[in-house]
């Protein structure tokens, strides 16, 4: 597992769901998942869920309504 590339890929994610004006609990929710799951799994982020712009979409968040 390389945590840089995993550092930069939860970066890349958080950039997407901010473009995606998703809220910041939803962010951290997903963020939060995938850390999760990344160290239980010691996977790389690209090898578990692929790009993150895909998994991004891939979550169907909503924009924040406030």
């Amino acid at each position: 597992m390389s945590t840089t590339a995993n550092k930069a890929w939860l970066d890349d994610l958080v950039l997407e769901l901010r473009l995606a004006d998703v809220s910041g609990a939803d962010i951290g929710d997903a963020v939060a998942t995938a850390e999760e799951f990344l160290a239980d799994s010691n996977e790389t982020a690209t090898d578990a869920f692929g790009p993150a712009r895909d998994y991004a979409r891939s979550l169907n968040l909503h924009p924040f309504q406030g």
